[in-house]
C-alpha cells in the first residue's frame, strides 16, 4: 500500500516480490514529490498520501523505496521496467536531469544507476527483455528498438527492428525479424531508416 500511481512491475531473478515503478505527484506545478521504484513485499507501506517522499523525515515510519527519482523541474516518470537477471532496465519518460527521455539501468537494490540508452526524440514508454535482448519503445508509437548488450553493457549495438505493428505481428506468428544493423556512437541511439 501507500503508492500513488503504481505503473508497471517486474519479477527480477531471485526476487520473490515484484519491483514496481510508481509515479509521484506532479500537479500542481512545483510539487516536489519524487517518483519511486519499490519492492512490493507483502505488508509493505510506502506512505502515500501521508508521505510523498518530498520530505523524507515525514516518511520514517514507512518502508524505504529502492530508488527515489527526483524531484526535478520535470518528473523523470519511470514508466516501463524490465529485468535481465538482477539488472533492471527502466524506461524514463522524461529522463534524468538533462539527458531527456532514456532507458537507465540499476540493480535490484538501486545502488548503481547508469544511462543505458539515450538520444530519444520522443519520451520512452516501455522496455522489455526477451531472449537476452532489451527492447524499448518510444512515444511516436511506431518504433520498437532491440538492443544487444556487449562487453557487460558498455557498448551497445542498437537495432531498429520494425514498426510496432510489425513486431507484434512477428511475435504472434513467431516469424523471424528482418533488421538492418549499424553501430551508432556509444551512449546514443540513432534511428535506422
Amino acid at each position: 500500500t501507500g503508492l500513488r500511481q503504481p505503473w508497471q512491475m517486474v519479477f527480477a531473478k531471485g526476487q520473490s516480490s515484484p519491483i514496481v515503478t510508481d509515479l509521484g505527484q506532479d500537479k500542481p506545478k512545483g510539487t516536489k514529490a519524487p517518483d519511486l521504484i519499490v519492492k512490493a513485499t507483502p505488508g509493505s507501506d510506502f506512505g502515500f498520501p501521508n508521505c510523498t517522499w518530498a520530505n523524507a523525515r515525514t516518511c520514517r515510519k514507512f518502508d524505504l523505496p529502492i530508488l527515489i527519482l527526483g524531484p526535478q523541474p520535470e518528473s523523470p516518470s519511470p514508466m516501463g521496467i524490465a529485468a535481465k537477471g538482477k539488472k533492471l532496465f527502466v524506461a524514463m519518460f522524461g529522463g534524468l536531469k538533462t539527458t531527456g527521455p532514456e532507458v537507465i539501468t540499476t540493480n535490484v537494490r538501486g545502488t548503481v544507476i547508469r544511462d543505458f540508452l539515450t538520444g530519444f526524440v520522443a519520451p520512452v514508454l516501455s522496455t522489455a527483455v526477451h531472449k537476452g535482448f532489451v527492447y524499448a519503445g518510444d512515444f511516436t508509437g511506431d518504433r520498437v528498438y532491440r538492443i544487444v548488450e556487449k562487453n557487460g553493457g558498455r557498448n551497445q549495438d542498437r537495432t531498429r527492428i520494425a514498426a510496432l505493428r510489425d513486431v507484434l505481428s512477428c511475435l504472434a506468428r513467431r516469424a523471424p525479424y528482418a533488421s538492418s544493423r549499424r553501430r551508432p556512437s556509444a551512449g546514443r541511439r540513432r534511428q535506422i531508416p
